[in-house]
């Protein structure tokens, strides 16, 4: 869980400015899209040997993994959060005499924040494929992956499926009480969704 939220978090804090800045300058959505429309199409997984060599087995290698699987959603799903809100609505906001930072924080960020919730449920998911396949190959400490490896050299279907299992569990708890929390405390309550019964 350490490394999930390191990874997760960094993804997070990295990610959501950038999707807002690519969102909003055409320049810099030129600049960068090219580059992340290539690293996107690489497998998280890949990356794991180059890191080996680089930073070596450990926790970092893996929290940079992790960070890499949940990064590219959302920085896209942000991106195009931002890109969605209506021009009309920034227009009127303006007309009314406010400033970029109100602009921000009462039109583009809860227009952005459905997509963006949708970008951090997808990467709650890319996140935990990460952090099973880099803790395959690069812990030393233990954890999931590790568990769910080591397990094939004994038959360990047990083991295994506990692994499975773990994975599973947390994936639901992440998304039902931190990601749900925030949806029924904004979106949902500003009715941008249907309320769940």
């Amino acid at each position: 869980m350490y490394r999930f939220a390191v990874g997760y978090g960094l993804g997070i804090l990295i990610g959501i400015p950038l999707g807002f800045l690519m969102g909003t300058s055409k320049h810099l959505y030129r600049l960068v899209s090219p580059i992340l429309s290539i690293l996107i199409s690489i497998p998280t997984i890949a990356w794991v040997p180059l890191f080996l060599i680089i930073i070596g087995i450990g926790d970092e290698t893996i929290i940079l993994t992790i960070f890499l699987g949940c990064f590219f959603s959302i920085v896209y799903s942000t991106m195009y959060g931002v890109r969605s809100v209506s021009k009309e609505l920034i227009w009127a906001a303006k007309i009314m005499g406010a400033n970029k930072t109100a602009i921000f924080l009462k039109v583009v960020l809860p227009g952005a924040l459905v997509s963006i919730i949708t970008g951090l449920r997808l990467a709650v998911g890319y996140s935990w494929r990460a952090l099973v396949g880099a803790e395959m190959l690069a812990s030393i400490t233990g954890g999931i992956g590790y568990m769910i490896y080591a397990a094939r050299a004994f038959n360990a279907i047990n083991r295994m499926f506990a692994g499975l299992f773990i994975i599973a569990v947390a994936g639901l708890l992440i998304d039902q009480f931190i990601l749900s929390t925030i949806e029924k405390k904004t979106i949902e309550k500003w009715g941008m969704v249907r309320r769940r019964e």
